[in-house]
């Protein structure tokens, strides 16, 4: 009779871990699409904003030429300032994104955590480690 219950916490054990382990492969393809879509994201706005970089690169190419003084010198028209201030929006917005996505995988792995420490730390499916 001990068979049986031994049988039974082994089956019980088992699902246990079947349960975990698909639990942790559902986790881990919802974040895989998140960062899926966070990296295309990044990547639509870092060919943005170096669309923006080349157009002020065109913008002061053309005062330099329109001058010809020194480069250094060349005044800035409003088309050049416009795309000085989408450059340092779109570097800001990238690193917020960045950092989000970066926070959005600890809570991710956090909320995991939370979720299986429990279930791993109940003494019916927790087996005895050998003393070393």
């Amino acid at each position: 009779m001990t068979s049986t219950g031994a049988s039974q916490t082994t089956f019980r054990d088992l699902f246990a871990n079947l349960r975990t382990g698909l639990l942790v492969v559902a986790d881990e393809l919802q974040w895989i699409g998140l960062k899926g879509l966070r990296s295309l994201e990044i990547r639509q706005m870092e060919k943005r904003l170096n669309e923006e970089r080349a157009t002020l690169g065109q913008a002061v190419a053309k005062a330099a030429a329109e001058a010809q003084g020194e480069p250094a010198s060349v005044p800035l028209d409003d088309a050049a300032r416009l795309c000085l201030k989408q450059i340092a929006f779109l570097d800001e917005e990238l690193t917020h994104l960045r950092n989000e996505r970066d926070r959005l995988r600890q809570d991710l792995l956090a909320r995991r955590r939370a979720v299986l420490a429990p279930a791993d730390a109940s003494p019916t499916s927790q087996p005895e480690s050998p003393k070393e």
